[in-house]
């Protein structure tokens, strides 16, 4: 059955957290393929479909990167249930998240899609309501501010936590994050656990 994953674009999305979708692309049929990699490997693949969401066309990242998204907020084939994943790429600290984009959150979080927020996207997951009550972390420096601005939600000073189908993680952690990820949902959730403790401050919280 085909992964169907939403990228949702803001305000001048980080690069570095962006790229990372392609974590997930390496784990197709059409990748792998082209890899020629053993066929046990290749009975594995999942086929995937991205989406790339933006209120606005194109948008730019940083490093000046221009990108043409596929689809606006309004798209049928992206509305509440039609999503596994929501990625979202941090954008600028100082970015204007609207309403529209807030609702497209709150409305993909309240119907099971699985939530991945990166580095500053944790003020996007705070804004909309979906991490009150739930732990979660941002980058370390902006911890204390995130906890004086949201204190419905249970910031924690981690590299990532998982809280249901809300994921959470700051920079450091993120291409090895991410490759865990694609794995889980390539494999499925019994291959791994996530009940355990990175080496060092922080690490993977389940709830």
């Amino acid at each position: 059955m085909a992964l169907h994953i939403g990228v949702l674009l803001l305000n001048t999305p980080q690069l570095l957290d962006l790229a990372a979708i392609d974590l997930f692309y390496m784990t197709t049929p059409t990748y792998l393929t082209a890899c020629s990699l053993p066929t046990p490997l290749l009975s594995l693949a999942r086929p995937l479909t991205i989406h790339y969401i933006a209120p606005q066309t194109p948008v730019s990242t940083t490093s000046n990167l221009t990108i043409l998204p596929t689809h606006t907020l309004s798209s049928p084939d992206i509305a509440p249930h039609t999503l596994d994943i929501l990625l979202i790429p941090g954008p600028s600290p100082q970015a204007h998240i609207p309403e529209d984009i807030l609702d497209f959150v709150a409305a993909h979080h309240a119907a099971g899609t699985d939530i991945l927020s990166i580095c500053t996207a944790a003020l996007v997951i705070a804004s909309a309501g979906v991490s009150a009550g739930r732990r979660v972390t941002g980058p370390r420096l902006m911890i204390p501010e995130l906890r004086a601005r949201f204190p419905e939600s249970n910031w924690v000073d981690g590299r990532v936590v998982r809280d249901r189908n809300l994921w959470s993680c700051g920079v450091f952690p993120l291409l090895s994050f991410f490759l865990l990820l694609s794995l889980l949902f390539m494999l499925g959730s019994d291959w791994f656990r996530w009940d355990y403790e990175w080496a060092g401050s922080g690490g993977c919280v389940s709830v």
